[in-house]
């Protein structure tokens, strides 16, 4: 089967979609009208899947409607164009360090001045999510989204694959197992009392 073949065969469940809509309704904003628009069916009438290629144009719809790439679930929208600005300007840093500093800074912008990540980084690293609301506090989507794309911008920065000692989640994730395993890339994927990334050795001196 092509990539192309794959993107439109329905494979996400509307539960997760429910998760992703979360933000975009906490803004105030009515998810039916904006699925309606789409020509997608009505959630709460739909027991089917969505395919890769419509939930791309459902999160790009969200993401234009309230000009957040974060889809809002940070406290305050994230303008179109900063991830790409703070992707850039992490690969001008030294070492994951710096670069792990400035996306957490970076982020604390749309968060009141918050830190998204606490760093443990002894003879092992550990990254861990903070919650600065509710919403991310209970959105299983925000957590997967914030420890997959921190998880594969540190990789993206040492063009390597850094080995996962495992990852952690603070929400039921027994439905979604084999996919979080397939996504990270480690077998090792728990709930427990926080969300965090593993590393088996020290990766913050790791140059850029």
């Amino acid at each position: 089967m092509s990539i192309l073949q794959k993107s439109l065969k329905p494979t996400i469940k509307w539960d997760f979609i429910n998760q992703v809509l979360a933000g975009f309704i906490a803004t105030g904003q009515d998810p039916d009208t904006l699925i309606s628009q789409l020509g997608f069916t009505p959630i709460q009438t739909s027991q089917g899947l969505m395919s890769v290629a419509q939930f791309h144009v459902l999160s790009q719809a969200i993401e234009d409607v309230l000009n957040d790439e974060m889809l809002g679930f940070f406290l305050a929208a994230m303008p179109k164009g900063s991830l790409f600005f703070i992707n850039k300007t992490m690969t001008q840093l030294p070492t994951l360090h710096e670069a792990l500093d400035a996306l957490n800074r970076f982020y604390a912008l749309f968060n009141n001045g918050a830190d998204i990540f606490t760093l443990y980084n002894k003879d092992k690293t550990q990254i861990v999510l903070n919650f600065n609301s509710e919403l991310q506090a209970q959105s299983p989507y925000y957590m997967q989204r914030l420890l997959l794309a921190t998880y594969k911008q540190l990789c993206w920065l040492v063009k390597s694959k850094i080995p996962l000692e495992g990852v952690e989640f603070s929400c039921a994730i027994k439905s979604s197992l084999s996919e979080l395993q397939f996504v990270f890339g480690c077998k090792n994927i728990s709930q427990g009392p926080q969300c965090a990334l593993h590393f088996s050795h020290n990766i913050m001196s790791s140059p850029c």
